[in-house]
């Protein structure tokens, strides 16, 4: 059968070829997302703060609005999936489910209108035992051995080739190998198909899994469990601005699998812990010359199967080899166990129902106990690991550093075609610029760096909104991922749905960081818990703040905990974006405007906020009226004024305020003193750069620049007080060829009025380097010489030493007003949406004081 032509773009290519050649009554699981059809709806008809009489109602209103819209068309949705007696699973106001039925119950399912999107599960795709896998010897031995001295090969007959084997004189015992080592060779072909292919978030194609696989790195339990919160902040800034703990001894995940015969990993939700079970498995199939250096049988079990309390591990492992064939297979495993010859990988011990999970745990201890001499690894997420098993060893995974990243991005574009576009190497120095730093901070975990490569792969570049980019990564951890390896969990809480929680962790993100808090106690955030939902939960029930803490931090891993009773969220990127969220949610933005304009630690905020908005206009215009409180007194009003009046109208080529910039540039740096202090730490002369004014002749790189050279100007009279007994004062002549040579390059580039006597400057300056002597001068001479200097600039541009003599205060005033300047043209880019007419008036007006006359 074949797919209607109406749903194949909603369905993935594995899934068109499933659907269009399986028969039709095999069972089939496939993830699809819901698509929420109401949305536009209810925005185009969205609530404001200012219709209700406090900001509670407002919020309970927005609540009960998005509540409307989960059980609209999305209700609908599910239930007609339902009907079509397809199995379901995921939360309960879920926009992402797995269903499983029949193929004729999933085409009928993809024809519903409110399915967004459709891709095969993985691990349901069927395995041919016509494979030819190649098997080292040293495995195929293993299983002969294990075959033989399990009195397998002697006696063994296959039913289906009884008839013939007793029908002729052929050798039963050389037959039963035959059958063993095709046996072990399904058992590899099963196990790289299910394992050696990763296909998650959307991907339109599975990859193979070790050719993307970087290694992970493995440390003990962090030693930070018993660090204060001041030393958590102390180690956070101390770290640049990462909330990992760098640990000396940290080992590569080969080399501890190598060592522990009992092994527990341990790590946040996509940190990678099931692609290294996966891996270490398809390392130990390729011998005993690789990496891993024990000879054994890998045997991989996903441990959210166990749905029952009573589970029989013997009998599962058996499984797993009776069905490809294996002779005997109770009696394979039993000696296989007997000796010690299986690696037995358990996945996800987090994905066992919590009704089931002390049972798991006992049968677990209890078979490991039994078959002692075996290897084991389970895998679990670090906030699920309550109970310690003995014999085990923990280790956790360790964030990716630097090193990890650029690994893992080169293998993503390593293809021919990336590595003649360079793709890699962009893509990582995309990650290095300054702006992106909270998106590296996300690329430390291998899930969300898998996305930002799927990102980066479709655009070549990041949104300039990164308010978009954060909230897809939280959608991961907060539903996605749950149902993309089908963890069967209910939901956090009853009625708290997925989008009822944003906004709980939105306030307290906001109230937090409000607060100057990246690390908060455990009693503050559960009682924040409780006191949301008793506002916002309309049933009456007892409300266990601890449970929803625990359940956010080991199902989605947007909250961690750091230390003891010390929690934050796993990436500050998510806390700075819903703290944003709140801030458009609840009409906040003059609010913050007002308070928090000049702190550094809110520039991501601001532009989060602005990305937000459906129309930023309002939140650059409130920071151009906060900036302008910044212009304090009559010396900064009279120096930009001075600025403005002497810039060239005339010329377009470059927009006022770059020509404002560069004035005022020019009025500070004016002579060598000052010239000296600052160039310490940037070439800033036009004069010995030719090719300065080109590179900042947008607005914000003219900004950079003030900024640049004002953070060196408040301390600058350190600095000369300093140089004023060191320099050497035999370099006058070299003072006013540099005066020349930027009068020349001003000149040229018609930065200044006509009016402006630039040649006259310029023949002043001649005539006092002729009356420089050879010989060196003294200091006073020199300081002398070097005035002149700069009462020239001064005459020639009209300047007045009160206004370019700033003190301290004022040069920090004039700081803070550039960097506003520059934050609002960083919100503009964020933007969704600034109207033409207001952004050219706000761009008009930079660098200039409001109410200013031209004259």
């Amino acid at each position: 059968m074949s797919p209607d032509n109406s749903f194949l773009n909603k369905i993935d290519p594995q899934l068109q070829e499933k659907l269009a050649y399986a028969p039709e009554n095999e069972i089939l699981r496939v993830i699809v997302r819901l698509s929420g059809e109401n949305q536009s709806n209810i925005n185009a008809n969205s609530i404001s703060p200012a219709d209700f009489p406090n900001r509670a109602e407002y919020r309970k209103a927005l609540i009960a609005q998005r509540q409307q819209q989960l059980s609209g068309d999305i209700g609908t949705t599910k239930k007609a999936i339902e009907n079509l007696a397809l199995k379901t699973y995921g939360g309960k106001n879920t926009k992402t489910l797995v269903v499983e039925g029949t193929v004729n119950q999933v085409l009928q399912s993809l024809e519903l209108s409110g399915i967004e999107s459709a891709t095969l599960d993985r691990g349901f795709t069927p395995i041919s035992p016509s494979h030819n896998y190649s098997l080292s010897n040293s495995l195929e031995s293993i299983f002969l051995e294990i075959a033989e001295k399990a009195n397998i090969i002697s006696t063994t007959r296959i039913n289906r080739l009884a008839k013939f084997l007793e029908s002729s004189d052929f050798n039963v015992e050389k037959n039963t190998k035959q059958l063993i080592i095709q046996a072990s060779q399904r058992y590899i072909a099963n196990y790289r198909a299910r394992y050696g292919l990763l296909k998650v978030l959307g991907m339109s194609k599975p990859i193979n899994l070790e050719s993307i696989y970087t290694n992970v790195k493995l440390q003990k339990e962090s030693k930070s469990r018993l660090k204060s919160i001041e030393e958590l902040e102390n180690l956070y800034h101390k770290n640049n601005v990462q909330f990992r703990d760098i640990d000396p001894n940290i080992r590569r995940d080969i080399d501890v699998a190598n060592h522990e015969q009992y092994l527990i990993v341990l790590g946040s939700p996509g940190s990678g812990k099931s692609i290294f079970m996966r891996r270490i498995g398809l390392e130990v199939l390729k011998g005993k010359n690789e990496q891993y250096q024990h000879e054994c049988i890998p045997v991989l079990l996903e441990l959210k199967i166990f749905i029952d309390t009573k589970i029989d591990i013997k009998k599962l492992i058996t499984q797993e080899f009776k069905a490809c064939g294996i002779p005997a297979a109770d009696k394979f495993v039993a000696k296989a166990l007997e000796q010690g010859r299986l690696l037995i990988l358990l996945d996800g011990l987090d994905e066992v129902l919590a009704k089931n999970l002390n049972s798991v745990y006992r049968n677990i201890q209890d078979f490991v106990d039994h078959h002692y001499k075996n290897r084991y690894i389970v895998s679990c997420r670090i906030a699920a690991y309550q109970q310690i098993f003995r014999r085990f060893t923990e280790f956790v995974i360790a964030e990716f550093d630097d090193q990890q990243i650029k690994q893992f991005i080169n293998s993503w574009f390593k293809s021919e075609a990336n590595r003649q576009m360079n793709n890699a190497h962009d893509f990582w120095q995309l990650l290095q610029k300054s702006k992106d730093k909270n998106t590296k901070e996300l690329a430390q975990n291998p899930l969300l760096l898998t996305f930002l490569c799927l990102v980066y792969d479709r655009s070549h570049y990041f949104p300039f909104n990164r308010s978009v980019l954060y909230r897809k990564a939280l959608i991961i951890l907060l539903e996605e991922w749950s149902a993309e390896k089908r963890i069967q969990q209910n939901s956090i809480y009853q009625g708290l749905h997925t989008d009822l929680e944003e906004i709980l962790l939105a306030e307290i993100a906001y109230s937090n960081f409000i607060k100057g808090k990246i690390f908060f106690r455990k009693k503050e955030i559960i009682k924040q818990i409780e006191d949301f939902l008793a506002l916002n939960l309309y049933e009456e029930q007892m409300i266990n703040g601890e449970v929803i803490l625990n359940a956010i931090i080991v199902q989605q891993g947007i909250l961690v905990e750091r230390a003891y009773n010390v929690y934050s969220f796993s990436h500050l990127a998510f806390q700075e974006y819903l703290a944003a969220q709140y801030i458009v949610d609840n009409d906040l933005v003059e609010n913050i405007v007002s308070n928090n304009l000049i702190d550094i630690r809110w520039e991501e905020i601001f532009q989060l906020v602005a990305g937000l908005m459906s129309n930023a206009d309002t939140l650059l215009l409130l920071m151009e009226k906060e900036a302008q409180k910044l212009i304090i007194n009559n010396n900064l009003r009279n120096l930009l004024c001075w600025a403005d009046r002497v810039v060239n109208r005339s010329n377009d080529e470059y927009k006022l305020a770059v020509k404002r910039a560069w004035a005022i540039y020019l009025a500070i740096v004016r002579n060598k003193s000052l010239d000296l202090a600052i160039s310490s730490n940037y070439d800033l002369d036009p004069g010995r750069d030719p090719n300065l004014i080109n590179k900042v002749n947008t607005i914000q790189s003219a900004l950079n620049l003030l900024e640049n050279i004002i953070y060196d100007i408040s301390s600058a009279y350190e600095v000369l007080h300093y140089h004023s007994s060191t320099w050497l004062p035999n370099d006058i002549d070299r003072d006013v060829a540099r005066a020349i040579s930027r009068i020349n390059c001003f000149k040229a580039l018609k930065i200044f009025r006509e009016d402006i006597e630039l040649r006259s400057l310029t023949e002043n300056l001649k005539r006092l380097q002729s009356r420089v002597p050879n010989k060196s001068l003294s200091y006073e001479r020199y300081k002398n010489f070097s005035n002149e200097i700069s009462q020239l600039w001064i005459n020639t541009f009209k300047l007045d030493k009160n206004w370019i003599n700033l003190r301290s205060k004022e040069m920090q005033s004039l700081s803070n007003y550039i960097e506003i300047q520059l934050l609002i043209l960083k919100c503009k880019e964020a933007a969704v949406r600034v109207s033409p007419e207001t952004w050219k008036g706000i761009e008009s007006r930079m660098l200039l004081p409001t109410e200013n006359t031209i004259n």
